[in-house]
């Protein structure tokens, strides 16, 4: 048995692992973001998907601790075969001096500067066929090693930008400075989801290194979990709504400040006069929960607005079938996976014409686009779609044939990936 750090790898492990490709990823995340089998599944479909195709996955992060009630902050184990998670202490000394200058330290500097001492100690361990920096707390830390201490390509992935079309201003990257810093940092070969964030043109911009061969943009996959199966969208809204003749709406996202979950409380708010009893449905948790309650209370709504926290992807699956329409307000992009999953689904889908949701949703074909803070234009589509049963179904199955024809599921979406790194980059076996 070898141990260091407080990392364990058998020696049992070691002689299994080495007929096999080794990843070596690297990530501040967690599998999912919201707990087990809930939030975000980019990460947990990634390390499924190398493990699937004969890889051995060597996750490496940090021993979580709450720091703001954010997403990410508990430990998640993950229970896939071939798959071995190794977490290292991360300190937190100036949570006193407030939750967020702690979680900036910890992007900026703890994280990368403990997992670069990690991965020191696993690239002589593991002996990897690729390194995978997931994020850019990993690619921070893979930038602190010396190049000649890495003998295999690197791999360095993005989740889209937080910049979105702000990836020039110097404000936005001041307020994003660990954002702006891995858009630069050098690797062999550069994934970036195509979330609508403009996420290309940014590490293009910025990164010198970046080419279109050594540069995969793709859509995350989409998960199909409940599809085909019946709903039963009376109890399903039993759970979270009264029934009546009223709009059911529902929102699904992290409750962080710029998903704008307030845009739909908002929403609800006017259409009081109309229909006085409207439902939100707010599925998802986040540090913005307590504040979002507020602002509901505070606009009176606080009886048509109903925050179900995050639930298993199934039920989300179920209340996309059962809700009347669905609202994606982000003030980035919303070409996520809720947006995708809502047109697979059928539910018809409001959305914000920003970053690039155009190239996924056309007006009146499978939603409708509103421009960002008109709130009179979201009032009058809320109102012409549900009023207008033609335009719903027409907006339904335009919806459902886009997903259709332009959306991968997770396993064939890790296809393309790995089928590209394959095609790049020569492994070592």
């Amino acid at each position: 048995m070898f141990e260091r750090s407080g990392f364990i790898v058998t020696a049992c492990e070691r002689a299994v692992v080495a007929e096999k490709k080794i990843l070596l990823l690297i990530s501040f995340l967690e599998p999912w973001s919201m707990g087990p089998e809930r939030g975000a599944p980019s990460l947990y479909e990634t390390i499924r998907g190398y493990a699937s195709a004969g890889w051995h996955v060597h996750y490496l992060t940090a021993q979580k601790r709450s720091v703001g009630g954010g997403s990410h902050e508990q430990n998640i184990d993950i229970k896939i075969p071939d798959v071995s998670v190794h977490r290292f202490p991360l300190p937190a000394p100036f949570t006193k001096l407030g939750l967020r200058i702690q979680g900036k330290l910890d992007r900026l500097y703890y994280f990368p500067s403990y997992a670069a001492k990690a991965i020191r100690e696993y690239l002589e361990r593991v002996n990897p066929t690729l390194i995978y920096a997931y994020e850019e707390g990993a690619i921070l830390a893979m930038s602190r090693l010396k190049s000649n201490s890495i003998c295999c390509p690197v791999l360095h992935r993005f989740q889209g930008t937080i910049l979105g079309s702000s990836y020039r201003s110097f404000p936005a990257i001041m307020r994003k400075m660990e954002t702006w810093m891995a858009l630069r940092k050098r690797a062999d070969l550069y994934v970036m989801t195509d979330d609508g964030t403009l996420g290309d043109q940014a590490l293009t911009y910025w990164n010198s290194h970046v080419t279109e061969d050594n540069l995969l943009f793709i859509r995350n996959g989409i998960d199909s979990t409940g599809k085909g199966e019946k709903v039963d969208h009376t109890s399903t809204l039993e759970r979270f709504s009264e029934a009546g003749d009223a709009p059911i709406l529902l929102m699904v996202s992290r409750l962080a400040g710029w998903k704008r979950i307030d845009r739909g409380i908002d929403l609800v708010s006017d259409l009081r006069g109309r229909y006085s009893r409207t439902k939100l449905i707010v599925v998802g948790d986040g540090e913005q929960k307590d504040q979002l309650m507020g602002y509901a209370a505070a606009k009176g709504v606080k009886d048509n607005v109903f925050f179900a926290g995050s639930q298993p992807r199934s039920t989300v699956f179920s209340l996309m079938q059962s809700c009347d329409i669905f609202l994606s307000l982000y003030d980035i992009s919303n070409c996520g996976n809720p947006l995708f999953e809502a047109l697979l689904s059928g539910i018809p889908v409001i959305t914000l014409n920003n970053g690039s949701t155009s190239a996924v949703v056309t007006d009146r074909l499978n939603g409708l686009l509103v421009e960002p803070n008109d709130q009179f234009g979201l009032f009058s589509a809320m109102l012409e779609l549900y009023e207008n049963e033609s335009l719903r179904r027409k907006i339904s199955e335009g919806g459902l044939a886009w997903a259709r024809q332009n959306m991968l599921s997770w396993n064939d979406r890790m296809e393309v990936e790995l089928s590209w790194i394959y095609s790049q980059v020569q492994l070592r076996e």
